[in-house]
């Protein structure tokens, strides 16, 4: 049967979860698919090609979760399942450009036809925080949580996952369309193109690094030597509160600091945080 690009995507990613993305080499890549190394060129230019096509394929699963695998690579954290709430509200994406997007609401509003290429629309990825409906700024705040809580999920799927989409950009079909569609409904309700970019970039890059520290050190950082409390007494009283850190409750309080200034911008009508 003839090598097909989605075959080498496919044994690409399936070997990323097995050994990482260090001993992802095209001549372990050949030696699975069984064909001579040149056959991979006939389909990826290089490797960084290769990676990127694997990047932008963890990251369709943010927005075809349906489609993704649901056990993790052995050994990767993986947060605690999260609900899907009834009220919510699709995904917010943003690519390392800058740019940030959300897919079709569920408030009845139709999705948007899939284009004449066939390339599926995002669907909607769960998260475990309720949307809520007092006005725009609490509608986005929904959709980024929604977002960020799948990225994360599908970053922590994969071995290595976060580092690299956070070294290979994505720019799939999918990816793209859910930006621009998110732009659209972002500049409708009022928000300013530039705030928005901005916004969706800091979720990302914060959902990135959170996800990147959780995968280099998956058993958690050894326990160091407790603070002297005469010379650190906020530091103690802190440890003291947190003697098993709750990785979950952290990010979902590093999302709400960071949708809260969305909140302060809009409300405030400057259009700056």
């Amino acid at each position: 049967m003839p090598l097909r690009r989605e075959t080498v995507v496919d044994a690409a990613l399936e070997l990323l979860d097995e050994v990482g993305l260090d001993a992802l080499t095209t001549r372990a890549l050949t030696g699975r698919l069984g064909v001579r190394p040149g056959a991979l060129y006939w389909h990826v230019r290089d490797k960084r090609e290769l990676l990127t096509a694997v990047a932008e394929r963890i990251m369709d699963e943010v927005f075809a979760p349906a489609t993704a695998p649901t056990a993790p690579p052995a050994g990767t954290p993986t947060p605690a399942p999260a609900a899907t709430p009834a009220a919510a509200t699709p995904a917010l994406a943003t690519p390392a450009d800058g740019t940030c997007a959300a897919a079709t609401p569920a408030d009845g509003t139709p999705a948007p036809a899939t284009p004449a290429d066939g390339t599926p629309a995002p669907a909607t990825p769960a998260a475990d925080t309720p949307a809520t409906d007092s006005g725009p700024a609490d509608d986005w705040i929904a959709d980024v949580t929604v977002f960020a809580h799948a990225l994360r999920s599908a970053l922590l799927r994969h071995r290595d996952g976060a580092r690299l989409v956070a070294t290979h950009t994505p720019v799939s079909p999918v990816a793209l369309r859910a930006v621009e569609e998110g732009l659209a409904r972002m500049r409708a309700a009022g928000v300013p193109l530039e705030l928005a970019a901005h916004f969706g970039d800091t979720v990302t890059s914060y959902v990135t690094g959170f996800a990147l520290q959780e995968q280099a050190a998956p058993g958690g950082a050894a326990a160091g030597p407790a603070p002297d409390a005469a010379a650190y007494p906020h530091l103690t009283a802190w440890a003291g509160l947190h003697t098993t850190p709750d990785r979950d409750a952290a990010f979902r309080t590093g999302i709400a600091l960071i949708t809260g200034g969305l909140r302060v911008a809009l409300e405030g009508g400057s259009g700056q945080v």
